[in-house]
């Protein structure tokens, strides 16, 4: 039942972007959407760098032997405050060459701040988000995600009418976000009161090595995926034109549904393993799961020309190729995310990262070599393959002497 409810969930958030689309490409030339697209992907890669992954470490203390304890929340805040006030000075020096280096020009000289600011409210939301899924809540889960993403919407629009143009959704999820922090925090407090386990609120030095080994080991990884999946846009962004980042942002944003799908069906599966690790049922369970997401990749390529017709003008060009790749693309993607959690649960990061970077090695080896005679099409191919690889690796370093108990039982 849970599974359903966050699947549920998920779709609902995922539609958003589907009802604001129609608004935005009628609005918006393709330039103009090129350019909103490359801010909210620069703002994609600045998230995880800044949060350094907090709300999955909090998760995953909530299922350690000795629980969520005060001094290690206390600690992992300390460690958190002090990294993000580096990065962010290091992100405000140097903003105007990642402005050039994701092809972001004329743009507000507060674009900066205004991403800083909503990163890391992200943090009390992600970890309200992340504590409902540890705790089983999935309605309380699926009502936060939904109200978010419809503030998102409503925010991002009425911004465009006010003629912040290629600003307004940065904006939107700005205002959404700022209005989620109070309900966040006000959450945090009451359920880090009465959950907590233990009064201790000493300084622990061992639970913020911890910490930063696994959030700084993680990172490399988080990294390395965002590239593999922003890549595509800054080398079309710098080999070929801002509309051409549009056209392929569409196909993208038509695809990226399929990973909110998938991190809606993981979320029962995460606790799953996290709870029994491979037994057969979980397997069984596991391999559904894999099933499922295959389906839904078939249905979404099916339903391709509906999608168009209803919600995008007809300034941007469907592209079947670039379409097919990046479902391809993300069919992969969605079958690592299954396999890593094995790995991420071993705390294993720095191997995931391994394997990310050289995903990434090989998408930019095939990117750059076929942009010039294949154009978009390259690049998207380009993708595939990177994505392919880093599946193939996981699912050889995820299997154990349990599961091949499990396959022979």
């Amino acid at each position: 039942m849970n599974s359903l409810i966050y699947l549920f969930g998920t779709l609902a958030s995922a539609a958003m972007p589907f009802l604001l689309m129609p608004i935005m490409t009628s609005y918006l030339t393709p330039n103009e959407y090129g350019k909103m697209t490359l801010i909210v992907t620069l703002f994609t890669f600045i998230l995880p760098i800044l949060t350094l992954n907090a709300p999955a470490y909090i998760q995953r203390c909530y299922f350690d032997s000795d629980g969520l304890t005060r001094g290690k929340l206390i600690s992992v805040f300390k460690v958190l405050i002090f990294y993000i006030l580096i990065v962010s000075l290091v992100l405000i020096i140097y903003k105007s060459e990642i402005f050039t280096l994701f092809k972001i020009e004329d743009v507000d000289s507060n674009l900066m701040y205004i991403l800083i600011l909503t990163a890391l409210c992200y943090v009390f939301y992600d970890t309200q988000l992340l504590l409902y899924n540890a705790k089983g809540s999935a309605l309380k889960y699926t009502i936060l995600l939904f109200l978010q993403s419809f503030l998102v919407l409503v925010f991002s629009t009425w911004f465009l009418y006010q003629g912040f143009g290629v600003f307004s959704r940065a904006y939107g999820s700005l205002l959404s976000i700022l209005l989620f922090l109070f309900i966040s925090i006000y959450f945090l407090v009451r359920y880090f009161k009465e959950n907590l386990i233990g009064k201790n609120t000493s300084y622990k030095i061992g639970i913020e090595k911890d910490y930063l080994k696994y959030g700084i080991g993680f990172l490399p990884h988080v990294l390395s995926s965002l590239l593999l999946g922003v890549f595509d846009k800054i080398v079309i962004a710098n080999f070929l034109t801002i509309d051409d980042v549009a056209i392929y942002a569409i196909s993208a944003q038509y695809t990226s549904i399929l990973l909110i799908v998938s991190q809606g069906l993981n979320r029962e599966w995460v606790k799953k393993y996290f709870d029994h690790g491979y037994t057969l049922s979980n397997i069984r369970y596991r391999n559904r799961l894999i099933l499922i997401q295959l389906v839904v990749v078939i249905i979404f390529y099916l339903s391709s020309d509906l999608f168009y017709y209803l919600f995008v003008d007809e300034r941007y060009i469907k592209n079947n190729m670039i379409l097919l790749c990046l479902l391809m693309a993300q069919l992969f993607h969605m079958i690592y995310m299954v396999f890593s959690v094995k790995l991420n649960y071993e705390k294993r990061s720095s191997l995931l990262s391994v394997l990310t970077f050289i995903s990434l090695c090989v998408n930019a080896f095939i990117s750059l070599a076929l942009v010039g005679t294949q154009g978009v099409v390259g690049v998207a191919f380009g993708t595939v393959v990177g994505m392919l690889t880093k599946v193939i690796l996981v699912v050889m370093l995820s299997r154990d002497n349990n599961f091949d108990k499990c396959i022979r039982t």
